[in-house]
C-alpha cells in the first residue's frame, strides 16, 4: 500500500516494451521470487529478524543511507551524534523488517493474533454507519498492516498504490496483497476518478499522506517547507467527511499495534483554497507528532524535503560525495548474502532434516505419557456434529502437526502442534465430514515430521509407534459411544497411514464390520493397490454410490515429476505383522476424489465440487467453496492436480510447514459429497439386504 489502498487497475506503461526490457523484467522477477521463496520458508519472526539484520548491515553502506541521515538532521538538528547514529541504525532495522515481512503479510494480519487494534470500535462505527471517511496515514513501522486491518474490520474501502515499473513484479505484489484480503486498489496517478466515485457511493478511501508531492503545497514539516499532497484534504472537504487518521506501531519483532486516532474534522469557511491549506497543515502536524513519538519507525530513506533544503544542509556539513571503501564492500556483502540465500534454498531439505533430528536412537528414547482416552482433553473432537446431526460416526485421525527436534514423538499437550491442529487441520480435513455425522478425533503421540524426511530404520519404528494410541482410542470409542451407526474411518497424511492399518485390523478381527462401514478415507498418503483389489475385504471404490470401500490418494502438483517419484520412493506400507516396509515397486492406489472412483481419466476442473481454505474458522463454520480450481488425473498411482488459480490455495509457511498437510483442502466439497453419498448407499444396501459391495 504505497499510498494506501484497496482497487485493482494498473497500467505500468502504454509503450510496447523492448525485448531487452522484457528480459530484464523476467530476471528481476526471478530474483524477487527467489527472495520471497526464501522468506516464506522461514517462521515470521525469523524472517523479520533476518530482514532487520540484513538492512542494518547493508543499509549504512548504500547511497540512500545519506538521505536517511540528512532527513534525521533536518528533523532533529539538535541530536547528539550518538543518538543520531542510534536512530539511523534503528530505522534501517525497521525498514528491513518491513521489507522481509511483506511476503508474509497473510501471517501477520489481525486475525493471526499478531496485531492489536486500539479503538477498533471506531472502525466498527464507520462500517455500521455507512458514511464514508478518508483514511489518512503515513509510512509507520510496517504500513501494510493498516490496509489489512481496515479490510478485516469490514469497512468497504478503496485504496491507492503506486504501480511497480516491472509489471511482472507488480502482479506478484498485488497477488501477495490479495492473499491477506487487500484487493481493491486504485493506482496512484489514475486514482482521482475512482476515489471520487467510491466516496459518492458511500465507500471510504485510504491514502498515505507523508511523502513528497512536487505539485503539492509547501507547508511546514519539522520546521522546514515540505511539498505535501492536498488530495486527501480536498476529497474530505468536497464530500464533507472527516480525515480518519490511523498509525501503526511495532511492539516487538513482527507484532504490531494499530491505533485508530481521533478523526480530523475539517472546517468549511467558504474559502476552498484556505480550507485545503489549513487541512494539509493539520495533516502535516499529525504526521510529525507520530514521527516524534516513534522516530525509529518512520520511512526516513525517502527524500521528503525540496532539493534546496538538502543542498543547504550538505553545504553546512561539507559532506564528501566520493565513493568510500565501505560502499564498495556493500556490493561484496550483497553478493555474499545472495549466495547464502541460494545455498539455503538448494539444501533446505538437508538443513531441515538436520535441525529436526532428535540426535538419539528411537530404541533408547523415552516416549511422552500415553493419553487417557477416558479424559476429554485426550480428544480433539468427541462426538462433535452439525445440527441436525448426520446419521454416521466418523473416526478421524489428524495429520502431522509436530515438527520434532529433540523428540521423536509429540506429546498431546504440545501447545504449538495443538494450535495448528485446531486452527488449520481440523477445519480443513475433518470439516468435510461434519455433515455426515458425529466426529471422534483422538489426540495421539504422533511421530515427528523428521520421521517422514529420513529412511532410517528407527524412524520407521517411530512412525509405527502411534498406532497403539489410535487403537486404544478406537477401542474406547467402541466401548463408550458406539451405537451401531454407519461408520466412516478417515485420516490425512500420517493419520491416513494409521487409518489404513486400523481398517485392515478391524475387518480382519471382525469381517461383519463391513456391514456398517460406509467408507475408509486414506487422504494424501501412499498405500498399496494390491491390497485393495475387487475381491479384497476392503476394495478400492469403483463408483460414488458404493459403500464398504476405500478412497485413497496421494497428491502432487502437475509437472512435479521429481516430487511424485520422491513420494513413491519414500512410501512405506504395513506388513501383516504391523511393521512398515518400503513400497518397493508395488502399485500405489489412486482413487480420484473428484470422481470417487478408480480412474486414470483426466478430470476437468469444472467437475470439481469445490476447494476451500477453512483455516482459522471456528469448528462448525462452513467455509465458502472455490469452484473450478483444479483438474486432476491419476498417473502411476499418484494424483496429479493443476495449480489452483486462487492465492488462498497455494502452499505457504516455513520449510517445515510446507511438508505438512497444506492449510487448505483442494477437495473439501468433493469429500463432503462423497461421504454423504456413501452413507446413503450403505443405508440403501442395508434396506435391500444386500451384501457389502452390492
Amino acid at each position: 500500500m504505497d499510498g494506501a489502498g484497496c482497487g485493482k487497475r494498473s497500467d505500468v506503461s502504454n509503450l510496447k516494451p523492448t525485448l531487452i526490457q522484457r528480459l530484464a523484467w523476467r530476471v528481476e522477477a526471478l530474483a524477487y521470487d527467489t527472495v520471497v521463496l526464501f522468506l516464506r520458508a522461514l517462521p515470521v519472526d525469523w524472517a523479520s529478524g533476518f530482514g532487520g539484520w540484513l538492512f542494518r548491515t547493508l543499509g549504512p553502506l548504500t547511497p540512500v543511507n545519506r538521505t536517511a541521515s540528512d532527513n534525521l538532521r533536518i528533523a532533529f538538528p539538535d541530536l547528539s551524534q550518538r543518538e543520531h547514529d542510534r536512530l539511523l541504525d534503528a530505522q534501517w532495522d525497521n525498514v528491513g523488517r518491513a521489507f522481509a515481512e511483506f511476503p508474509l503479510m497473510d501471517r501477520i494480519r489481525p486475525a493471526t493474533g499478531r496485531v492489536e487494534v486500539v479503538n477498533a470500535e471506531r472502525l466498527a462505527q464507520i462500517r455500521d454507519n455507512g458514511e464514508p471517511v478518508v483514511f489518512v496515514s503515513g509510512h509507520f513501522a510496517n504500513w501494510e498492516v493498516m490496509p489489512a486491518t481496515i479490510v478485516e474490520s469490514g469497512v468497504t474501502c478503496l485504496m491507492t498504490y503506486r504501480a511497480m515499473n516491472n509489471p511482472l513484479i507488480d502482479k506478484r505484489v498485488k497477488d501477495g496483497r490479495a492473499a491477506y484480503g487487500v484487493e481493491l486498489f486504485a493506482p496512484k496517478g489514475e486514482a482521482t476518478r475512482d476515489l471520487m466515485s467510491a466516496l459518492s457511493k458511500g465507500e471510504s478511501v485510504a491514502l498515505m499522506n507523508d511523502q513528497k508531492f512536487n505539485a503539492g503545497l509547501a507547508l511546514p514539516f519539522f520546521g522546514a517547507p515540505a511539498h505535501t499532497a492536498p488530495g486527501p484534504s480536498r476529497l474530505a472537504l468536497k464530500y464533507d467527511t472527516p480525515l480518519q487518521t490511523m498509525s501503526v506501531e511495532r511492539t516487538k519483532g513482527a507484532r504490531y499495534r494499530v491505533v485508530v486516532h481521533e478523526p480530523i474534522h475539517l472546517e468549511q469557511t467558504g474559502d476552498r483554497t484556505r480550507d485545503i491549506e489549513t487541512a494539509v497543515r493539520r495533516v502535516n502536524e499529525w504526521v510529525e507528532a507520530r514521527v516524534r513519538e516513534r522516530p525509529q519507525e518512520w520511512f526516513w530513506v525517502h527524500k521528503r524535503w525540496p532539493r534546496e533544503t538538502y543542498q543547504a544542509l550538505r553545504e553546512s556539513h561539507r559532506s564528501s560525495r566520493r565513493i568510500s571503501l565501505s560502499q564498495a564492500l556493500a556490493w561484496a556483502l550483497t553478493g555474499l548474502v545472495v549466495l547464502v540465500v541460494a545455498a539455503a534454498v538448494v539444501w533446505r531439505e538437508d538443513i531441515l532434516r538436520t535441525a529436526l533430528d532428535p540426535k538419539v536412537p528411537f530404541q533408547t528414547y523415552e516416549p511422552p505419557p500415553a493419553p487417557d482416552y477416558a479424559r476429554a482433553d485426550a480428544w480433539a473432537l468427541r462426538g462433535s456434529a452439525t445440527e441436525p446431526a448426520g446419521e454416521a460416526d466418523v473416526f478421524f485421525i489428524h495429520p502431522t502437526t509436530f515438527d520434532g527436534g529433540s523428540d521423536w514423538l509429540g506429546p498431546i499437550d504440545d501447545p504449538e502442534s495443538a494450535g495448528l491442529l485446531e486452527r488449520v487441520m481440523l477445519p480443513n480435513y475433518a470439516g468435510p465430514f461434519a455433515e455426515a455425522g458425529r466426529i471422534f478425533a483422538p489426540r495421539y503421540r504422533q511421530s515427528s515430521l523428521y520421521t517422514q524426511l529420513t529412511l532410517r530404520d528407527d524412524a520407521r519404528d517411530a512412525r509405527a509407534y502411534p498406532y497403539r494410541d489410535i487403537r486404544a482410542a478406537y477401542d474406547h470409542y467402541r466401548a463408550t459411544w458406539d451405537q451401531g451407526r454407519p461408520l466412516i474411518l478417515a485420516g490425512v497424511g500420517q493419520g491416513a497411514e494409521l487409518v489404513d492399518r486400523l481398517a485392515a485390523d478391524l475387518i480382519a478381527e471382525d469381517p461383519s464390520l463391513r456391514d456398517r462401514l460406509a467408507a475408509v478415507y486414506v487422504m494424501d498418503a501412499v498405500i498399496s493397490a494390491d491390497a485393495h483389489g475387487p475381491n479384497a475385504s476392503l476394495p478400492a471404490c469403483g463408483r460414488r454410490d458404493e459403500a464398504g470401500c476405500i478412497v485413497a490418494w496421494a497428491q502432487v502438483r502437475e509437472g512435479a515429476d521429481d516430487l511424485a517419484r520422491h513420494r513413491l520412493g519414500r512410501a512405506h506400507i504395513w506388513t501383516d505383522r504391523g511393521n512398515l516396509t518400503p513400497l518397493a515397486g508395488r502399485r500405489a492406489l489412486c482413487v480420484n476424489p473428484v470422481l470417487g472412483a478408480v480412474s486414470d481419466a483426466l478430470v476437468p476442473a469444472r467437475l470439481s465440487q469445490g476447494a476451500a481454505n477453512a483455516s482459522g474458522l471456528e469448528w462448525g463454520s462452513r467455509p465458502p467453496f472455490i469452484s473450478r480450481q483444479v483438474e486432476t488425473q491419476c498417473v502411476d498411482g499418484v494424483l496429479r492436480h493443476s495449480l489452483p488459480r486462487s492465492q488462498s490455495l497455494r502452499p505457504s509457511g516455513s520449510w517445515a510447514d510446507r511438508r505438512k498437510s497444506p492449510p487448505y483442502n483442494l477437495f473439501y466439497a468433493d469429500i463432503e459429497v462423497d461421504a454423504l453419498a456413501r452413507v446413503a448407499a450403505l443405508r440403501h444396501r442395508q434396506a435391500d439386504g444386500l451384501a457389502p459391495g452390492g
